[in-house]
């Protein structure tokens, strides 16, 4: 009785009705909304009732008639991807009238089309009406009303697809489904998910009932009981959907959902040629496994889609939070919550909870391997986030791609990797200005500003980025980011290789871009760089934050900043550093007079060096002084134009870098060239090679004795050397998946395991956290008494490179300046002049600066 009633107070009372369906919202978009969804199922319901006439009247067999009908059916689909991209990124109201306009049109012209061709435009043209319907109206609908009523809403808004089609059955199945499914399976999606799928399965045995029918009223009974049950979930389904996928999304997820009908589509033609070659029941039997393999899938969603939902109501509980902050004056330019992020399934960080004002500058400081450099990939859009929330002024940009999110002021700057090295400096300076390309005048004000804070790059407009220099290279990355205007800038390592007086030069641009109110997120290695210019500071560690806080209450903090990698291998290796008497030892590399050039400039011009057995020589000088092209010279890769050079006495002038190696010389480079497709125990296992005892290839192939005992001891070898330098955790991971700090430490360990008597480290503390640098002393000392090795160290961090060495030689422009004790060279005025500079923060890059 109480259900008669209900219904006729309805009846009696229609708005009143419809506003207790809404929750209270406004009933005219949802009554706009039905009968653009009732007129276009008008369409399809009469085209298909005139479908036999169709079919005689361009004389079609069943089977193309069917395929013209999952054509049409394909066009909607084809449209409805781009449609939804194009309405969440626009105004969905315009387009919902326009698309109906343009609908109305291709239906007019389906009753005028006189041959098949036209007929088939026309009706491909009139599929727009579905392919704006789904995305565009589930969305409006979605952000419209409130979830308590959705359910309601969706149904009355399917109600239009019965009134089209025909009212029994399905309105039936629709108002009872809504008061069913409303209230039992209210915040339960995933068992209304397992209900669902039960109701395909079933639905396909009352296929069969369908096509075996003895005559027509049991036909058409079977057909209502079918109509009836998947009326009756379709709201439910729309509700589930509209909670489980992003707001900035809905319109493109509710498209990409509609596409599963495709496979069924792809049958259609089937169905047809079994009903002309056998019966129609024939064809209609093939309906059975597809209903039920829809079930087994709607099952398998149970799983997935209560987590879908948990979170878009996290990023939903997020950007309110932004907006509550906002509302109270303490806004929050940027916000992350339950950030969890990874490579192939692989989670690197876990849970990242930040927030960032405007024009404060935050440094990202952690332990190699932790997860710094992923963090500022997954804020830039470079990684998309596998859960949780990214709020950007108030926006949700979790999912956004990266052009639209560098469009919107996040800019980042890779470290070492900032600049296109094909293209000139001009031209790195023009692409730089893409985000703001109607603003000519305002480009060309930002890049005549730049080249005024780094008069160097002027001189360098026409010359391609890759001839740049380290720190060239760096300035020209920093003035792109400045033309970019950001509102958030990612740095990630500002020092990364580059000399003290480029650093020195560098944070001062980066405290104006501060100032001038803009966020600068810096990962940097260096605490006691990160003390000179950063207020707060986060620390990460194995993909969590184990403090964030005020900078300088990390030095108090020797819990966190301690060594992960290098503690062990400096045991036994710390004690006080006594120099080497070089009078009593032979030499173990000695170059004479070496010359080389590039493109008619001498990149080293007349360098004679000595390095003698158990000494350690660091190299210092600015960047583009002609270090690493010594190094070159030295292990082979590039030619001489004059000069010699003798390793252990022995005339290598002429060898290749493979011979070099064969005699005992060990080289690592600045970006830690390695092996990226193998994992850590293989590129040790690689690197030992020279000490490989059996390698006859039948030997191996037979795998005898020698071979095994062979293989025995370099896999004793490779866990001597992973123990060494705590590489136990990454010993089965591939080199491309590692940090540039962890790639750092097994490029060391590379080293150890070629055992070279002459050792050439280019910048070994480049990418290494600060407290790994402070531990690295001690193991390069034991390198030396371990190994007996010469080392000759290329390095920019001064109090390492200082505390290490027994002598330094200082380079500029190709030539030494002047070489002796650490003190002597450091103290030299034009070493101080063209290499140091006055920035303590820049110099003290590691030890107790900070």
């Amino acid at each position: 009785m109480s259900t008669i009633s209900s219904i006729w107070s309805n009846v009696r009372h229609p708005m009143k009705s419809l506003r207790g369906i809404c929750g209270g919202e406004a009933v005219y978009p949802l009554m706009i909304l039905f009968a653009l969804n009732a007129v276009d199922e008008l369409d399809r319901a009469a085209f298909g009732v005139l479908l036999p006439e169709i079919r005689d009247h361009f004389d079609l067999d069943l089977s193309t008639t069917l395929g013209l009908v999952g054509l049409v059916a394909v066009a909607a689909l084809a449209l409805q991807v781009p449609i939804a991209q194009w309405a969440d990124r626009s105004k969905r109201v315009p387009l919902v009238v326009g698309g109906a306009i343009v609908w109305g049109v291709f239906s007019g012209l389906t009753g005028m089309a006189t041959g098949l061709i036209i007929f088939g435009i026309a009706r491909s043209g009139s599929a727009l009406g579905k392919a704006v319907i789904d995305p565009t109206h589930n969305s409006l609908i979605s952000d419209y009303y409130p979830i308590e009523s959705r359910s309601n809403v969706f149904s009355v808004h399917r109600a239009a697809n019965a009134v089209g089609a025909f009212v029994g059955p399905i309105s039936a199945g629709l108002v009872l489904g809504a008061r069913w499914i409303s209230k039992k399976f209210a915040g339960n999606i995933a068992g209304l998910t397992r209900i669902g799928a039960n109701v395909s399965i079933a639905a396909a045995f009352l296929a069969a009932a369908f096509a075996l029918a003895p005559n027509i009223y049991i036909a058409v009974a079977v057909n209502c009981v079918i109509s009836a049950a998947l009326a009756m979930l379709a709201p439910a389904i729309f509700t589930g959907l509209s909670l489980a996928i992003p707001p900035r999304a809905r319109a493109t997820g509710y498209s990409v959902a509609s596409l599963w009908i495709i496979p069924g589509l792809a049958v259609l033609p089937m169905i047809g040629w079994l009903a002309d070659k056998f019966t129609i029941r024939v064809g209609m039997l093939v309906m059975i496994p597809l209903f039920v393999v829809g079930g087994l899938i709607q099952r398998s969603i149970g799983n997935v889609i209560m987590e879908d939902i948990g979170q878009v109501w996290q990023s939903a509980a997020a950007r309110s939070e932004a907006l509550y902050d906002r509302r109270r004056g303490n806004a929050k330019l940027l916000l992350l919550r339950g950030v969890h992020s990874g490579y192939d399934g692989r989670m690197v960080l876990q849970g990242i909870d930040l927030d960032m004002e405007e024009g404060e500058i935050v440094a990202l400081l952690g332990t190699n391997g932790a997860g710094k450099s992923t963090l500022l990939r997954t804020i830039s859009g470079t990684l998309e986030a596998d859960r949780g929330a990214v709020i950007f002024d108030g926006r949700d940009i979790t999912h956004a791609p990266p052009n639209e999110i560098a469009a919107l002021g996040i800019v980042q700057m890779p470290g070492g990797q900032g600049v296109f090295g094909s293209l000139t400096v001009r031209e790195n300076l023009e692409l730089a200005g893409w985000t703001h390309r109607r603003d000519a005048q305002g480009v060309a004000n930002a890049r005549a500003e730049v080249l005024a804070m780094f008069p160097i790059l002027s001189d360098r407009m026409d010359e391609a980025a890759v001839n740049l220099s380290g720190g060239q290279q760096q300035m020209l990355a920093l003035a792109m980011s400045f033309i970019m205007r950001p509102r958030i800038l990612l740095i990630d390592e500002l020092s990364l290789g580059l000399a003290p007086i480029i650093v020195g030069q560098m944070l001062p641009v980066v405290e104006r871009l501060s100032k001038d109110g803009v966020t600068v997120v810096l990962v940097e290695q260096s605490v006691n760089v990160a003390l000179t210019v950063a207020q707060r500071a986060y620390f990460l560690e194995r993909g969590e934050i184990r403090f964030s806080g005020p900078t300088a209450d990390l030095l108090k903090r020797p819990d966190i900043l301690r060594s992960v990698f290098l503690s062990g291998a400096a045991q036994g290796g710390d004690r006080a550093h006594t120099s080497t008497s070089v009078s009593t030892q032979k030499v173990a590399l000695e170059t004479f007079g070496l010359i080389a050039g590039f493109g008619g400039i001498r990149a080293v011009d007349g360098v004679s060096i000595r390095v003698h057995d158990r000494e350690i020589v660091g190299m210092i000088g600015p960047n583009g002084a002609g270090k690493t092209t010594l190094f070159d010279l030295i292990s082979g890769f590039t030619p001489i134009i004059d000069g010699r050079i003798e390793i252990d006495g022995r005339d290598v002038t002429k060898t290749g870098p493979s011979g070099r190696a064969a005699v005992g010389l060990g080289r690592s480079f600045q970006d830690a060239r390695l092996f990226p497709e193998l994992t850590v125990r293989e590129t040790l296992a690689v690197s030992l090679e020279r000490w490989v005892s059996s390698r006859s290839a039948l030997v191996s192939a037979l795998y005898l004795p020698p071979a095994f005992e062979s293989e025995q001891s370099i896999e004793r070898r490779v866990d001597e050397l992973v123990d060494l330098l705590g590489l136990g955790d990454y010993q089965n991971k591939f080199v491309r998946e590692l940090s540039t700090g962890t790639r750092r430490i097994v490029d060391l360990a590379c080293l150890v395991a070629h055992r070279p008597s002459v050792i050439l480290l280019d910048e070994p503390t480049s990418g290494l956290a600060q407290r790994e640098v402070e531990a690295l002393s001690p193991v390069v000392r034991r390198l030396r008494d371990e190994m007996g090795a010469a080392l000759l160290i290329i390095e920019h961090d001064i109090p390492f490179v200082s505390s290490v060495a027994d002598r330094l030689i200082a380079l500029d422009q190709g030539r030494v300046v002047t070489e002796g004790e650490p003190t002597g060279v450091l103290e030299h005025p034009t070493v101080i002049e063209s290499y140091l500079g006055t920035s303590s923060a820049a110099i003290a890059r590691s030890g107790q600066g900070g």
